[in-house]
């Protein structure tokens, strides 16, 4: 059964907002590659990766309701940070707003009565949840080890970067 043409709208667009989020921790994976922080690219790249599995879901939820999906223009990514803090900051600012966007997402499904739909943005605010949990305790690892805009411990970002890196799919 078709969406609403409200719902349609909102889903098309948020393949562009995990499109666009794919691309920004892309952007920030190089920046940081750039930067011999090997470990957090490999983290920010697999970031990428999961924002990519969602743009296709929100595609296939699209199809599989056999309405028609429209890729639109994403935007042009940040590509210079001060520092790796900088980076994971705007990963956080990041995934807060793609769960508001999924929250009010939500409330459309839920004003047209679309209970699928309703379902599978509750995976995704989940997911999202776990998202902002997840930089969340990286942005607490930066303030336990000291690391801040203005100060920089090299075996602190060192040891951080490791860590990033043993991130598994």
């Amino acid at each position: 059964m078709k969406m609403h043409e409200e719902l349609v709208q909102s889903f098309n667009d948020a393949i562009r907002k995990e499109l666009e989020s794919a691309y920004k921790y892309e952007a920030m994976a190089l920046w940081l590659r750039y930067h011999n922080l090997d470990g957090m690219a490999h983290w920010m790249h697999l970031q990428a990766e999961e924002e990519l599995e969602h743009a296709v879901k929100f595609r296939e939820y699209i199809e599989l309701r056999g309405d028609k999906v429209h890729l639109t223009a994403i935007q042009e990514p940040k590509s210079e940070y001060k520092s790796a803090l900088e980076a994971f900051e705007d990963g956080l600012h990041a995934e807060i707003a793609v769960t508001r966007w999924l929250l009010s997402m939500r409330e459309l499904a839920v004003k047209h009565k679309d209970e699928g739909a309703v379902l599978l943005l509750d995976w995704f605010v989940r997911e999202q949840e776990a998202e902002e949990n997840t930089a969340q305790s990286i942005l607490d690892k930066f303030t336990l080890a000291g690391i801040t805009h203005e100060t920089h411990h090299g075996a602190a970002i060192y040891l951080l970067d490791k860590e990033l890196g043993v991130r598994g799919k």
